[in-house]
């Protein structure tokens, strides 16, 4: 729906501009207004092209054009692919397998997933957990947000995220 709604004001505004101008002769230059509002515009626009979409299939997917890659999320694992299909195929899988202390780890199973703008995040209330990934313009940033300490029972040995990659 962002897409569309994109699309579609690109297109109104471009008209707009356009028509705002009395079409000049062959050969003489058109030059296309500028000032701030169309400074946040474009701005606006490089940000929405890191933003997510949901998948037809359920999960969500966004590009990373800077750096050529595409993720997608479902709630269990994170992919990691090249964005164009010519590209020599290949898929990062990253999530978190189990969390907790050093004698007391907790199986992590799939989390509830949305998504907000260039942020998706797997939420696991059972665990007071969120795994969130960030799509920006430098790479793709992934992060954890734990609410409460798991087992207090243990508090003598580190916290441990068992990541998994493949």
């Amino acid at each position: 729906m962002r897409r569309s709604f994109l699309i579609f004001t690109t297109t109104f505004l471009t008209a707009l501009m356009l028509g705002s101008h009395a079409i000049p002769d062959k050969g003489e230059e058109v030059s296309v207004p500028s000032g701030e509002w169309t400074g946040r515009w474009w701005a606006g626009i490089a940000r929405a092209e890191y933003d997510f979409s949901a998948n037809p299939g359920g999960g969500w997917s966004a590009p990373n054009r800077a750096q050529g890659l595409r993720l997608t999320a479902d709630g269990a694992v994170a992919r990691v692919s090249p964005r164009n299909e010519g590209q020599a195929p290949w898929i990062l899988k990253l999530g978190l397998r189990s969390l907790g202390r050093e004698r007391s780890m907790t199986a992590v199973a799939p989390g509830t997933i949305r998504a907000e703008g260039n942020r998706v995040e797997q939420r696991r209330d059972s665990l007071g957990l969120t795994e969130w990934y960030a799509n920006l313009r430098s790479g793709i940033e992934q992060g954890f947000t734990i609410d409460r300490r798991p087992d207090a029972d243990s508090e003598g040995s580190p916290l441990v995220l068992d990541l998994f990659f493949e």
